[in-house]
């Protein structure tokens, strides 16, 4: 198959996916959630006064919610939408659901330029135009589902900065722009492309080309930056949402000082009590749950996020069709057996894989879809990656048996 051919089957394929995602969207979810309502209403207000709804401004970007704080990113991409649109659902809805129409193309660029494959790259696109997961988050408004796109346009980006440095400046740049959307990029990105650099080290640190050690050391250096001018300038949307960390919440507190108490109930002492049971160890345990608990086949496969807004359980869907199981599972199973020998696109995509359910593994109600978009990304190219293997592997054992 062609060029033009891939290109043709990847336009059809973007288009279905607005299409899917745009089509009655006013009407589909029924009713627009508290979280869309609050994003909408400040939009609104921009649109209208240039101050949030607690008039607070002009032009703020710690928007207090509520019973939180949001990014300023996608709020006014809404009031920008509600300009042109008027006050409705359809408004408020349409620029989530456009962005994140976006990973159809950015996944398939993504995947090309990993395997440099089209095959892989169409076959993902294929997945997640049709992905449960990401069909349920992009037809609400929704800001993890617009981070991923981002996510998979500066992966992108950044692998192509293997050959030219210069690409590393609008990966810096869209992960600057991303964090304005939401904070997993921000807890994800760093590493992911840390590790990259590591496995492609001969081309991001030449022993030859002191230039482009240099230009590589100078992204690292302007990350470390961004993330912590973000951390600054967002400062009080991040001391919002630490109480859904498990490093923050009173809960772990609460069950810490419980358990010590019980030890000294049995004749432990304090000493020993604190340091079999104290806030390091519990929050160590949560953190291991959260982490496992991205690869929880109930969640990924049968019962999905209990939040309603981001699931489809209460119709007896999780997060992938049921039918991408044992795809999935022979896909991990021969991703296992190469271990040994994987290649560096397949070393990239097990960091992917390892690295994306970091953000979940922090959070108190893990397994939630908020935190993982990232991972049901690398699980979607995992898929796609199994699929394709399968595939070069029939074809050679037919070529053999014309041979033979």
């Amino acid at each position: 198959m062609n060029n033009k051919k891939y290109q043709l089957i990847l336009g059809c394929l973007f288009g279905l996916a607005v299409f899917l995602r745009v089509y009655q969207l006013a009407k589909v979810p029924y009713a627009l959630h508290r979280d869309e309502l609050a994003i909408g209403y400040d939009a609104y207000s921009i649109f209208k006064t240039s101050h949030d709804h607690h008039g607070v401004g002009p032009w703020p970007i710690n928007f207090q919610s509520i019973g939180d704080y949001k990014l300023p990113g996608l709020i006014y991409t809404t009031a920008l939408s509600i300009k042109f649109l008027g006050l409705n659902s359809w408004a408020i809805r349409l620029p989530t659901a456009l962005l994140a129409s976006l990973l159809i193309p950015l996944s398939y660029l993504l995947v090309k330029e990993l395997f440099n494959k089209q095959k892989p790259a169409l076959i993902t696109a294929l997945l997640i135009t049709f992905g449960i997961w990401h069909l349920t988050a992009s037809r609400n408004v929704y800001e993890p589902a617009v981070a991923v796109s981002f996510s998979a346009l500066m992966l992108w980006l950044f692998l192509k900065a293997r050959q030219h440095s210069w690409w590393l400046v609008p990966t810096w740049l869209v992960f600057t722009l991303a964090c304005f959307f939401y904070n997993a990029p921000l807890l994800l990105l760093p590493w992911l492309f840390l590790a990259i650099a590591v496995i492609y080290h001969a081309q991001f640190w030449p022993k030859k080309n002191s230039l482009k050690r240099w230009q590589s050391l100078a992204f690292f250096i302007g990350m470390f930056l961004s993330v912590v001018s973000i951390l600054v300038i967002f400062s009080q949307v991040n001391a919002g949402k630490t109480g859904a960390t498990i490093f923050f919440n009173p809960e772990i507190i609460i069950q810490t000082q419980a358990q010590q108490l019980n030890l000294m109930l049995w004749g432990v002492t304090a000493k020993l009590a604190y340091l079999i049971n104290n806030q390091f160890t519990f929050t160590a345990l949560y953190f291991i749950k959260g982490y496992l608990s991205s690869f929880d086949l109930n969640y990924l496969f049968f019962l999905g996020d209990h939040n309603p807004w981001h699931s489809l359980r209460e119709l007896g869907f999780g997060q992938f069709n049921l039918a991408l199981l044992p795809i999935l599972l022979l896909s991990i199973g021969l991703l296992i057996k190469k271990l040994p020998q994987l290649t560096k696109p397949e070393k990239v995509l097990l960091s992917y894989l390892l690295i994306s359910p970091l953000a979940n593994a922090i959070t108190i109600d893990a397994p939630i879809t908020n935190r993982l978009m990232d991972f049901h990304l690398a699980v979607a190219i995992l898929i796609g990656w199994g699929i394709w293997q399968f595939l070069t592997i029939k074809t050679r054992l037919r070529y053999d048996k014309a041979i033979i």
